[in-house]
């Protein structure tokens, strides 16, 4: 500790956790967290996964009226228990009460609690509504949504360089007749993008539309616009998030055709056109999709040919617009499935193609291999086999490039303490899947060879334990490294609950290597990540004290730690949040990230880096059934600079504040 002032706010943070308690019935947001997977913020993929997830709890499945596909994307259930759900479901017919599920030995009260986020005990489907035009537009639900993000601060790229105003908004539209009929509409608009200006004339520079159908007889679900598609294990072909390590001790990571439509916000990692999944028998079913879509790229020097595709989405600047949907992609493909019981075995092929031929610089060693050409294509033979205590799941592929690519998971659950996971994957250096997208220590499918296990064991009646290990090599030279290199990955997590107390704690290690100054030699260098976090519960009320530090010895060792308060209140109609954090890093390697309430369809967990302090007040009303705002600001105050970030987004302060405002109509 540097200053006596850094001993006080400690010492505050850990007394306001004496006084303050939290409702007993939490958000499933604060689930997400305190199950671990805001470990995985390293990857990108977390903001579409809560995006999912927040899609599934605004339409929750009924669990009465559902097919085995559709209880496939319940999260935060093991392979085991979803297993063990629809044979349950498939014997009795209808589930009366949640109770039965604990009782049907199916799943632990805790995850039985989460599940009842994302799934509801409704009508059997012998009592649904009759499925007509009337009938959906009569029983239907629209929900209207804006977000306006004002910043109190002006970038250098506001005065010159960016193009439009300062703000982010965006509006959404769904409509829903249950989990039968989906209909979207996103618009969106990134700070320092033109609006109602050229190139934008039609308002807002992204817009993404869908409809989609599901469970019409033979035709299993069909979507019609911007979509996102999942086969297997995502070695040939996934548009959605990736499977994280914390997600697959969590029940995120199973395997499976999904089809939905892109309600995201994000400008990467989607199909336009349409896709179907028909039942060619009770046991075969066929996937069918196909996509023509424009995609920004970074041209040579030609013109004509493909550096980067980009997946920023960012369209600030002339040379950001420039870059705006220069490239055409062209996109079909198929799965054929064939599924009994607890196997399934399925076939995926897929061809892509460009309007430009890819051509990347390959004189750097880290690209000798990267995809070239204007055509590709992949296959992948899928396979699974699920039984009340065994899992085994599995994808092996083969591209153009003549590599082949292979993952392993299999789960074994002795009783309902205790599950064991362990996933193996070969990834050559010479496969390529453009499409494809999984469990990974990089952020390819390509160059990666890897085991990875881990436990969950419910030690005692209020005792949780949490751990894996992952070790990755990769056989070529990666960005920043002459060589071949090796990671490992290890994290252990320990967790009380009871009544109105829930503490936890985890420590994580991550191992990695580098070259040295002279480029001759590899350096070893290691991460150390800690973090505390104590909640108390009781009433309308909830308070959580969490406490974090990370060391790191690459280059010249850094070390930063941070302190956090989070105070909220849920009351009938009310919803309020505070959060206080403290950080002292001396570095971006040793930086902090501090999870925060924030509102619908907006995950916020900043990055703290530097000397200084944050806070944040959020307020949410529902003011009727069909009317709710939400409010939110938020500073970050830094004690060890005069100005923020650099370049066009550069702030000439020490201080940074945003507002943000959200209204939701629901009919």
């Amino acid at each position: 500790m540097k200053h006596g002032r850094e001993w006080l706010i400690a010492a505050l943070c850990l007394l306001a956790t004496l006084h303050i308690s939290a409702q007993s019935r939490q958000p499933w947001e604060e689930y997400l967290m305190q199950s671990g997977l805001i470990e995985d913020i390293e990857n990108e993929d977390i903001s579409e996964r809560y995006d999912e997830l927040c899609e599934l709890a605004a339409n929750p499945i009924n669990l009465n009226h559902s097919t085995p596909e559709q209880l496939r994307q319940l999260p935060f259930i093991t392979p085991e228990e979803y297993l063990r759900l629809v044979e349950y479901i498939d014997k009795v017919g209808e589930v009366h009460t949640w109770a039965e599920l604990l009782v049907a030995d199916i799943t632990d009260k805790r995850r039985m609690r989460l599940l009842q986020y994302f799934a509801y005990l409704g009508e059997p489907a012998s009592s649904k509504k009759a499925f007509s035009l009337d009938n959906i537009l009569k029983y239907g639900k629209h929900e209207a949504m804006g977000y306006f993000k004002l910043p109190c601060y002006e970038r250098r790229g506001d005065d010159h360089g960016y193009l439009g105003y300062p703000y982010r908004h965006w509006v959404r539209y769904t409509f829903n007749y249950g989990q039968d009929v989906k209909v979207g509409l996103v618009g969106a608009q990134d700070a320092g993008e033109p609006f109602f200006s050229q190139p934008n004339s039609m308002g807002y520079d992204y817009y993404s539309f869908y409809i989609q159908l599901q469970n019409r007889g033979w035709l299993r679900s069909l979507v019609v616009g911007r979509y996102r598609l999942r086969i297997g294990s995502g070695l040939v072909m996934n548009t959605n998030y990736s499977f994280g390590k914390l997600s697959a001790l969590n029940g995120l990571g199973r395997q499976s055709t999904v089809i939905s439509g892109h309600s995201s916000r994000s400008e990467a990692n989607y199909l336009q056109g349409a896709a179907a999944t028909i039942d060619m028998s009770s046991r075969i079913e066929t996937t069918l999709f196909a996509s023509h879509r424009l995609v920004d790229a970074t041209l040579n020097s030609d013109s004509l040919t493909v550096a980067t595709l980009l997946k920023s989405g960012y369209h600030r600047t002339q040379s950001e617009i420039d870059r705006r949907h220069n490239t055409a992609q062209t996109l079909w493909g198929a799965n054929v499935a064939y599924h009994h019981g607890g196997l399934r075995l399925g076939l995926t092929g897929v061809y892509n193609s460009y309007n430009r031929l890819l051509r990347p610089d390959t004189t750097a060693l880290y690209r000798r291999y990267a995809p070239t050409g204007d055509r590709f294509w992949n296959i992948g033979a899928e396979y699974s086999w699920l039984s009340p205590q065994w899992a085994f799941s599995g994808e092996t592929a083969t591209g153009d490039g003549g590599g082949i690519a292979t993952i392993n998971r299999l789960s074994f659950s002795p009783t309902q303490s205790l599950s064991l996971i362990a996933i193996q994957r070969f990834y050559s250096y010479r496969y390529h899947a453009l499409m494809g997208r999984s469990f990974a220590e990089g952020t390819q499918v390509s160059n990666e060879n890897g085991l990875y296990l881990s436990a969950i064991w419910h030690l005692a009646r209020h005792w949780n334990l949490l751990a894996y290990t992952d070790y990755a090599y990769f056989t070529w030279p990666r960005y920043g490294v002459s060589f071949a290199t090796h990671a490992s990955d290890n994290l252990v997590q320990i967790e009380y609950r009871r009544r109105l107390l829930t503490w936890q704690t985890r420590y994580r290690i991550k191992l990695r290597q580098k070259d040295n100054a002279t480029h001759t030699a590899l350096d070893d260098y290691a991460t150390h990540r800690a973090q505390t976090t104590l909640s108390i519960q009781s009433g309308r009320w909830t308070s959580k004290t969490q406490m974090g530090m990370a060391y790191s010895t690459k280059g010249e060792s850094s070390m930063g730690w941070s302190a956090a308060e989070q105070i909220r209140y849920a009351g009938s109609w009310l919803q309020l949040s505070a959060t206080l954090s403290y950080f002292d890093t001396d570095d971006y390697e040793s930086r902090l990230y501090g999870y925060e309430y924030g509102l619908l369809y907006s995950f916020a967990n900043p990055a703290f880096y530097g000397h200084g302090i944050r806070y944040a007040l959020t307020a949410r009303a529902t003011l009727s059934r069909r009317v709710m705002i939400a409010l939110k600001a938020a500073t970050t105050d830094y004690f060890d600079r005069d100005h923020i970030s650099s370049g066009l987004q550069q702030i000439d302060a020490s201080s940074q504040t945003d507002i943000e405002m959200q209204l939701r109509i629901r009919l």
